[in-house]
Formats: C-alpha cells, structure tokens, sequence
C-alpha cells in the first residue's frame, strides 16, 4: 500500500512535468517513471505519464519535441494603415496558433537584432477545436525601409525572426515596382497548385507584393477528394502554412472569391456548429486582416491601399449588389449583407473618387476582384455594378479570376473597343485564373469563345502575371506559363 499511494501521488502531482509551459520543453523532459512527459494539445499542458489530470487520451499525446506544433504558423502580411499623404504606412502580422495565447505580440524593428519595438492585437476562433487567428498591426513604418519582426507570446514562444519591406510612398525617388498577380490557386497535388508554387517562389524576389483575386486554396472542395471527413481546416491550414515562406516576406493582398463563401460538404452541413461556424465568409474574414478601415470602408470584403505610384482597389464581386454571385445566398448557405443597402457601391465610388483627385501623385488605379466583368461574354451583373465606375474614374486595368485560365482585353467600354494601349479612353480587363486548382483542365481545349471583339488573346494553361509599374506614364503586364516561366502574353499600357 504505501508503494501504490506514493505511486498515485506521483502520477497525479507530477511535479517535474507540470511546470513546463511549452510543448518542445514538455516532450523533452522525463517524468519521474523515465519515460517523457506528456504534452496535451486540447488543454495546452504538461504532464507525467499517467498523470490524473490529463485530459488527451494517449494517441492525443505528444511525447516527442519533433511532433510538436510550431508555436507560431502561417505566417502572412498585409499592407496597413495611411500617413497623411496617402501612403501605405504599417503592416499587418498575422499568424496561427493551436490554442489562444496569453497575447498576440509582435517584436520588430529595423536591425534583426535589436527588435526593440513591440505592438499587441487580437486573436479569434471561428471553429472549436480549431486553430486560433492572431493579427497585429505595425504602424508608423517609414518607407521603403527593411524591418525585421518575430512573433507569438512569451509563454508559448515565437517565430523565428523575418523581416519585410514597407511600402514604398509616391516619390519619385522609389522608382518602380512589381506585382504578383494571379486567382483561383488551389493547395498540393490535389489541387494542381504545384506548377504555380514553384513559379511563384522563382518569382518571389522580383516582385513586391502578391495580389490574389479570390479562390485561396480551395478548402471547400477538399471533400470531393474525401467525401466522408471533415477536410475543411486541414486544407485551410495547410494552404497557409504551404505558402508561408512566401507570405512571410511579402505582402500577401487578397479578395474574397466564391469558394470562401462556405464550407458546404456533408460533414459541415449534417453539424450544426460546423455549418454555422463556415457560412457566410467567416473562416476568410477571420484568417486575413485587410486594410479596410484606413480605406473608410466597414467590411474586410472591400478595400483600397495606395502602394508607390498606384492606387490599388479590392472589389467585392461576391456580395453586397444586386445579383452578386453570393449576394443572398452561397452555393447552400445564407450569405452576404455585410453593409447595409448600397453602401458598398457608393464607398466604391467615393473611394474611385479620391484616387482621381490624387493622379498627381498617383497617376495609376488598378482594380481586382473576384469575377470578370469581361471574358468571351460579357457578364452582366458585373457590368451594371462596377463598369460605369471604372470608366468614369478611368480605372486603368481590372484584374479577376473566376474562370480557370487567362484572359486579356482590349480597352473596352460598354462593348465598344479600342485596338490600342496607348492613352486608351477605357479599361482593359484580364482574367488571370489560371493559377491551378481541381476544376481546372490545362490540357485544354477548354471550350472558350474567343470570337468576341474585345478579346486580344486566351490560354488555358497554368500562369501567373506580374504587374510592373515604370514611372508615371507606363506600365507593363506579363503573363508567364508556370511549367517553365516562358513568357505567354505581354503588353504595354501608356498614358
């Protein structure tokens, strides 16, 4: 008897492993049986084998550091905040964790190793027993500077340390500029998102920021390869982590595209909690951090940030106007209504408005949202929304995806078309949806209708762009093949 209650206390104090606080730490260490402590990953805590207080089953344990979870993981930036000329000025951090965290801090600075600055944010949960969103907002960056950061929490511990570029501001002084553009890109084989992700890391260290015009990584269609699971956030977090070395470094802009709008696979729907907790864009609105609010919008579906000579606008193609894709309803869940009626729109226009009063600085406006407004058809509900505006606040190129391939236009207004890129009294369009995902068929044909007057030229394969602003009367496009980075389509767009 006195052996088995010094047993029990043992198992149930387990005095050398409750002090660890971290998982790597835990499954390191021994308990007093000699076997390593046990690191539960529901309830974020250390314990000795067979410990009372456990409350992972053994095949829930981790007892070996290598299968702990990074303490911080999808890594990704975004553009932030306005000084007051208009200039990008902060970065937003975002990352993941398995559990809450005490805090959400970022360490940085412009030296890697004196990283003397702190700033805190928020962290959510959309999902039980999913991964926590963390984001942090770094502000009053000077411009075109390198800043080094790490981040997490001091109990749980922190990234390794990256480092970032602001944003260049409009003087002249910093010069020109690229910028990855693409949409519908899928995540792993599954996915036919290979081709691309080895483009887009050769591409990396030419461009400044990546723009990617809605569809991220497809979780949604993730039971079409496992109809009988719940795939959803392991697709998700996959995608993002995938990315990371990427995302980390450079500033990754998106907009939501109609595979965000829901998880709608029999295990999310036959859920309650599931079904409510992945309807209506939730999962994209926790996970990114927009710049909405310095744009003077009140949804994280649309936004603006200026960027060197350029004004860079975000569209909601998916809700909020009449005969939007998602506008009541996504493919089974109800969807939409983030603003009140019409005030998308009109912030739109006020925001097309306030970049034409500012061409002086910067001559420049791009737009991309998630669906075309032109491809072999013209798509109406697009049209009535958005072309108007383009064309009176003279949008000079919009960018979508939506349809898996590339397409570029001429200037085209109303279906009128101008042959010609040099001072065009119109917007061109271009699809460039060819990223790679599971609807896609590179192999072509892809039964595209390429008669119509405004189409300058189609492909099917897989390709991403890059947008290079010169100076302040020109810019060019090129679209490149990503199975071996030839150049499939170019042109050159004057002012």
């Amino acid at each position: 008897w006195p052996a088995l209650l010094l047993c029990l206390a043992a198992c149930v104090a387990s005095p050398n492993c409750d002090t660890f606080t971290d998982c790597t730490s835990c499954a390191s260490a021994k308990s007093w049986t000699g076997n390593h402590c046990r690191w539960c990953p529901k309830t974020g805590d250390c314990h000795a084998e067979g410990s009372l207080f456990n409350k992972c089953s053994e095949e829930e344990n981790i007892s070996n550091k290598d299968a702990c979870p990074l303490p911080v993981s999808q890594l990704h930036i975004a553009y932030a905040g306005r000084n007051e000329y208009g200039d990008s000025n902060g970065m937003t951090i975002s990352w993941a964790t398995q559990r809450a965290t005490a805090t959400s801090t970022c360490l940085y600075g412009l030296s890697k190793s004196d990283l003397s600055s702190t700033a805190t944010g928020t962290q959510k949960q959309y999902l039980q027993d999913s991964t926590v969103h963390h984001h942090v907002t770094l502000s009053d960056l000077k411009p075109g500077q390198t800043y080094f950061y790490k981040c997490g929490d001091s109990k749980v511990g922190f990234s390794a340390v990256y480092s970032f570029d602001s944003a260049k501001s409009s003087m002249p002084e910093f010069g020109n500029f690229k910028v990855s553009v693409f949409g519908d890109w899928g995540f792993g084989k599954n996915g036919k998102a290979i081709a691309t992700r080895g483009a887009l890391e050769k591409l990396a260290s030419e461009v400044d920021f990546i723009w990617h015009a809605g569809d991220i990584g497809y979780a949604d269609d993730a039971f079409l390869h496992d109809p009988l699971s719940f795939q959803y956030e392991n697709v998700y977090d996959g995608y993002m982590q995938w990315i990371e070395n990427i995302t980390n470094h450079k500033p990754y802009m998106v907009a939501a595209g109609n595979h965000e709008a829901e998880c709608h696979s029999p295990t999310c729907l036959g859920d309650g909690d599931k079904r409510k907790a992945l309807s209506n864009f939730t999962a994209y609105n926790t996970r990114f951090h927009m710049p909405f609010a310095s744009s003077k919008a009140t949804s994280n579906m649309w936004y603006s940030f200026n960027y060197g000579l350029a004004h860079f606008i975000v569209v909601d193609t998916e809700t909020d106007f009449t005969g939007a894709g998602e506008e009541n309803k996504g493919p089974v869940l109800e969807s939409g209504h983030f603003g009140v009626d019409g005030e998308y729109l009109a912030w739109l226009e006020e925001d097309l408005k306030r970049a034409a009063s500012e061409r002086h600085q910067r001559p420049w406006i791009f737009a991309a949202g998630h669906r075309p407004v032109y491809s072999d058809t013209i798509h109406p509900e697009l049209q009535a929304a958005m072309e108007e505006l383009f064309h009176k606040y003279s949008v000079d190129i919009y960018f979508a995806g939506h349809e898996h391939s590339y397409t570029r236009t001429f200037p085209v207004y109303n279906g009128e078309v101008t042959k010609s890129y040099e001072s065009p009294n119109a917007t061109a369009y271009v699809v460039v949806g060819g990223a790679g995902c599971d609807e896609m068929t590179p192999e072509g044909p892809d039964g595209y209708d390429t008669s119509a007057e405004w189409i300058a030229t189609h492909d099917h394969h897989f390709g991403t762009g890059i947008l290079e602003v010169v100076n302040t009367t020109m810019v060019k496009w090129k679209y490149f093949l990503s199975d071996d980075l030839s150049t499939r389509d170019e042109f050159i767009l004057t002012k």
